[in-house]
């Protein structure tokens, strides 16, 4: 019945063609320039038109995708869409930052980022302290460590064994990104084939957990240094297909490595093409 009175409504309006439009705009704009009025040129280096019509998205024949689909615009998860709340917490005391993950989680986090800053105060025992009482399942846990990756990630898989979580349904991740730091220091602690080593060992030290992520692609450093989108999906998506080509070389599947993956985009003030830049990286990134 609503559709039949949707039909009903737009058949007193006659269709207007796109000329009709461009017509009415040159006639309202007196005399002015089109393009300096009205087209917005954005840093990227394409204009975005005052208008858009139907036909304009004929082309783009992803629009119909489902999610779980390719090339997974609307995310490859069927479940949901939801968007977590992150909040990040400096380790330093392993009681006080439980404490402060539990207040976090009651006022509305369900994403936790824990700091640890270098190997001092990571063990399973003070994981398994730090842990105590969140419900890992239903929330997504995250650190951060600036040596010590496979340390954590070895102590981290014995606590949550002993917290007695679902390896299945635990999601979070390892903020490991040696071409991240590569690319903000331009120096290396070792050796580049050195590094991709040790990143795979970390990967295949994490493999009971399915859903936790061990490599993280640090997109953002370009975004934070001032890059425009373009170049951020560039650079993000480069270094992404970089670490699938080292860790395929090491005898990993292309889904091992990919499944292990991770993109940290930064996210600027321009709301739509923000929004846009999200859903490129998911299509070229499909692509790849």
């Amino acid at each position: 019945m609503a559709d039949n009175k949707k039909q009903l409504l737009f058949s007193d309006f006659p269709p207007v063609s796109t000329q009709e439009w461009m017509d009415k705009i040159t006639t309202d704009l007196k005399g002015a320039d089109f393009e300096k009025k009205l087209i917005w040129k954005t840093n990227e280096g394409f204009n975005v038109r005052p208008f858009y019509r139907n036909e304009d998205l004929e082309p783009l024949k992803y629009l119909g995708s489902l999610p779980g689909e390719f090339p997974y615009v609307r995310s490859n998860s069927t479940k949901s869409n939801e968007w977590k709340v992150r909040q990040e917490i400096s380790v330093t005391d392993i009681q006080s930052a439980n404490k402060k993950a539990h207040k976090l989680l009651n006022n509305g986090v369900d994403s936790l980022g824990f700091h640890f800053d270098g190997e001092a105060l990571i063990s399973e025992s003070n994981l398994v302290a730090l842990l105590k009482g969140i419900v890992v399942e239903a929330i997504e846990i995250n650190f951060t460590t600036s040596h010590g990756n496979k340390k954590l990630v070895e102590a981290l898989t014995a606590a949550l064994k002993q917290l007695k979580c679902k390896a299945a349904d635990v999601n979070g991740s390892i903020n490991l990104d040696p071409l991240g730091k590569l690319t903000i220091t331009g120096s290396s602690c070792s050796t580049i084939e050195s590094l991709f080593d040790y990143t795979k060992e970390v990967v295949e030290a994490a493999k009971a957990f399915p859903e936790f992520k061990t490599i993280s692609v640090n997109a953002r450093h370009f975004n934070n240094a001032g890059s425009t989108i373009v170049q951020e999906l560039a650079f993000g998506l480069s270094m992404g297909a970089e670490y699938l080509n080292q860790l395929t070389t090491r005898h990993l599947t292309i889904d091992q490595s990919a499944n292990t993956i991770k993109f940290n985009f930064g996210v600027g003030s321009n709301y739509f093409m923000e929004i846009a830049k999200f859903r490129a990286a998911r299509l070229l990134w499909a692509k790849i």
